[in-house]
């Protein structure tokens, strides 16, 4: 399976700029970026790194295949919140570093991954699968203002409350376990809601941050990643959520 990536031009410019030929892609996925810095640096070497086991194989296949890339990359299972542990022997050797935060489509593609209310399937949503906490327990087991202040910050969802009490309602005739079940009560709970997205989208969004503490993760990616870089290195994150955007912005102001 191949990937196509997204900013794709926007990234190699941006990290092509680093007079190093060492790369890390925190979020190496299927291996779309990392390809394309690959083959627009012949003597660049890569590390990828993925907690998804199953994206890190499908790296190895398109990486290693056809492409013939395997003298020049290192893949490691982890998540990006271990470079300061994982990569400790690369400090001040990487030329540039990306972050692709948030869910991939190959995990929103299987419905046996739990992402996706478009597709019926458990209840999981973790992107490393060694993880304890997925989104069955924690809707299970979260209180209802837990519940609320979850969807309220990760999801920004207007109607936060209407669906935490929906869930708790729902939860106390009988236990939630499939993604459609989920996405039903969300959408019985939001009746008078915009209908120009899925009623589900925003609670989605914010247990699988919540389940896969990727803001945290993000908070410890980032000096991590500035203590790897070279002086002249260069980091590109790639967010599509406003809390993420702002941990960013506010953990990257706060090492200047």
């Amino acid at each position: 399976m191949r990937h196509v990536p997204v900013l794709a031009q926007e990234v190699v410019q941006h990290l092509g700029r680093s007079s190093c030929g060492l790369y890390v892609d925190g979020t190496v996925g299927l291996g779309g970026h990392a390809r394309l810095l690959l083959e627009k640096f012949s003597s660049a070497r890569l590390i990828g790194m993925d907690c998804d086991e199953n994206a890190l194989e499908g790296a190895r296949e398109n990486l290693f295949g056809p492409l013939g890339f395997s003298d020049r990359v290192t893949l490691v299972r982890g998540n990006f919140a271990e470079m300061r542990t994982r990569l400790a022997h690369l400090q001040g050797e990487v030329g540039g570093i990306l972050l692709d935060v948030g869910v991939s489509s190959i995990q929103l593609d299987d419905a046996e991954r739990g992402f996706s209310f478009g597709k019926d399937g458990p209840l999981d949503m973790r992107m490393d699968k060694r993880e304890q906490l997925n989104a069955r327990q924690l809707v299970a087991r979260a209180s209802e203002q837990e519940l609320t202040q979850i969807l309220e910050r990760w999801g920004e969802e207007p109607y936060a409350k209407a669906v935490a009490r929906g869930i708790v309602v729902a939860r106390e005739q009988k236990p939630i376990h499939t993604t459609g079940e989920l996405a039903g009560i969300v959408s019985r709970s939001t009746r008078h809601r915009n209908k120009k997205i899925h009623p589900a989208t925003l609670t989605f969004q914010a247990l699988r941050i919540a389940v896969n503490r990727e803001l945290h993760a993000l908070e410890a990616a980032i000096p991590a990643a500035m203590n790897l870089l070279q002086p002249t290195g260069r980091l590109a994150i790639i967010s599509f959520h406003r809390s993420q955007d702002s941990v960013g912005l506010g953990t990257s102001s706060g090492l200047g």
